[in-house]
Order: structure tokens, then sequence, then C-alpha cells
């Protein structure tokens, strides 16, 4: 056990016949199985996993191997056995580790009885300064970040109170970004690795140019803000994109553009307060870009004013109390957002 950037990890020592191939095995703070396989393989993360409804924390090591060995796919066959042999040979030593970071956690009142599952989009994780992407891979909800040349791949993010896990294919808001295998992924990458902004700019402009019948400089403002809305969480502002007009003049495939091509593009039409607050979420601002279908309406809510009047500032946040816990949380605003409409809101409500 060694500290590594002031955070405890376990390293395994690997036996001679897979130092070849493989450059570290261990197990880090957030409880993940970390491997770094040499050459042009990648870092792959595999969180380690508890037996559900027991007081005691058992690790789950059936589906821990299961799991390690998928997200090992694609590795020759006989070194993924041997990776899997050599962990379950160090069950004892992995069981002590885990053990103590929770024995650590509970003397310093870290480990929250109520940790929270939630699943989100995207997060940064200040700790690892690692930006992860949700993704489904091989049908499987996946976190993915790119480090250094390498694509790093992990199940989910414990931290002390909460566990963050990846929307999948059903369960989220937006369409999902699939890769049938992470061969598809890398080749995807290599693809588009030489690819600039302006590259970006010029296939984008030829798709909404396509199907949007309207002035050059008003579908060079769609192309633009389709790929802003892709760092729309390294600035700390954002504009709002209003389309007003009658029916038939193509607002609707303007949103629909947006929804398929923008970042996590989410079209909701009349929707709760409780929706947008879910969508946006209280973990981490920007999860997604928000389009609006019949807006005119928009001014007519209170509630919803608070969300985009705060929502153009990176940190807006609205407060509102759990009616289950009586406790105040408080939800994310910010995300650029784009309102579809046949007039605009009235000036004096939404200023």
């Amino acid at each position: 056990m060694n500290s590594n950037n002031g955070f405890t990890y376990l390293r395994i020592d690997e036996p001679e016949e897979l130092k070849e191939m493989v450059k570290e095995i261990g197990i880090d703070s957030n409880l993940n199985i970390i491997v770094q396989l040499k050459g042009n393989f990648k870092t792959i993360i595999s969180g380690i996993e508890f037996k559900k409804g027991l007081k005691q924390r058992v690790i789950y090591w059936e589906k821990t191997k299961a799991n390690l060995e998928s997200n090992l796919k694609g590795i020759e066959y006989g070194i993924t056995r041997k990776i899997s042999l050599l962990l379950s040979q160090s069950y004892e030593i992995i069981n002590n580790f885990v053990t103590s970071i929770f024995e650590a956690e509970d003397e310093d009142g870290t480990n929250d009885k109520s940790n929270k599952v939630i699943k989100i989009f995207k997060y940064y994780s200040e700790k690892d300064e690692r930006l992860f992407e949700a993704i489904v891979l091989e049908d499987k909800p996946t976190f993915i970040a790119y480090e250094n040349g390498e694509l790093i791949y992990t199940e989910k993010l414990i931290e002390n109170t909460r566990t963050l896990i990846p929307f999948g294919s059903e369960d989220g808001p937006a369409k999902p970004y699939v890769f049938e295998s992470k061969e598809s992924l890398e080749n995807q990458l290599r693809k588009t690795k030489g690819m600039g902004i302006a590259d970006l700019f010029r296939i984008i402009r030829e798709i909404v140019s396509k199907y949007v019948d309207q002035k050059p400089h008003v579908i060079d403002i769609i192309t633009v803000d389709i790929i802003f809305s892709f760092f729309q969480d390294r600035f700390p502002t954002t504009h709002y994109l209003f389309f007003v007009g009658d029916n038939g003049v193509g607002k609707n495939v303007i949103g629909e553009l947006f929804e398929l091509l923008s970042y996590r593009g989410v079209k909701m039409t009349d929707p709760s307060i409780a929706n947008i607050y879910r969508l946006l979420g209280n973990v981490e601002p920007a999860q997604c870009t928000l389009i609006m279908d019949e807006s005119e309406r928009i001014d007519e809510s209170r509630d919803l004013m608070n969300i985009f009047k705060t929502g153009y500032t990176f940190g807006g946040k609205v407060a509102k109390i759990n009616m289950n816990s009586y406790e105040q949380e408080f939800f994310n605003t910010y995300s650029f957002k784009v309102f579809l409409g046949e007039r605009l809101p009235n000036k004096s409500k939404a200023k």
C-alpha cells in the first residue's frame, strides 16, 4: 500500500509472465480496480461490487470479476484470465485494503450511510483532474475519460456521500452516445483526431443547410451554437437562442437539429418544474442543452423565469425544499438553452 498524490493506493505485484503487457495493477481509494496496459492499450477502471442488503461491506467478488473481464474484452483472452486469477489470489489483501478505507471514512465521518446513487451525463473530477462523459459501450452504461492520448473506462464514480453512474440507452432524457465496442470507439477517435473547429463548422453547416431554409447568417448562428453547446461548461456565461414565428416556418426542424446535433440535446414541450430540476440536477452545471418548444407561455410561470433568469451564468442555482426530508436543496440552472415559440416572452415579465 502506498500514497499517490495524497490518496491511498494499493499496488498489486504482477508476476513476470504479465510484465510484458501489464504496466501496473492496483486498487484506488474510490475502490476501483486499475489496470494499466503497455503499448497501445488503454487504462481500464472497473469498480469493486458489494453485496446488497448487508450491514457489513462484503465484496461481491464473482460480479466484480465478471465486470472486470467484460471491461478487458478485446485483450488477449489468456492475459485477461491471468489478471483475473492474480486478483483472485490477492483477494485477502484487497479485502483488507477495502476494509481500511471504510474504517478511515467511519472515523472522520465521511462515510454517509445515506449514500445516494445519482445518474449524470458528465462529471469533472477535481481529485483526478479528469472529465468523465457517459456513453453506452457494448450495451452497458460507461464513463470514459481522455488523458495523455488514452481512453480511460469506469462504470461508476464513488464519492463520500454519493455514487455517480452514467445514463444508459433507456433511462436517459437525451439520445445516448452509443458504441458497439472499444475498437469502434478508438477507430472513431483516430479518424477525428486531426479535426479542428473549422472542420466541425463545415460539416455541421452542411447538415444544417440541408434542412433549414434561412438566410446564411441564421444558418451560421445555428451551426456555431451547436458547436458552442459542447463547450458551454468552459464559459462563465451563455446566451439563449429564440426562434419566433407562426406555424409552418420551420421552428420544429430547427429544434430537431439541436436535439440531434447539440450536446445532450433534450427537447421539452410544456415541462413541469420538477422535470427541469431533475434534468439539470444538483451535481454539476451544463449537463445538457435544453430545447424549449412552445415557449411563448414561459413568462406566465414564476418558477420557469427563476430558472431562465439565473441559468445564463455558470454556477446559477435555485433553492427548493425537499418535501420528503424538509431540507433545502439547490439545483443547477446553467445550461445553453434554445426556445421555440410563436412570440417572444413579455418584456416586463421576462426582462
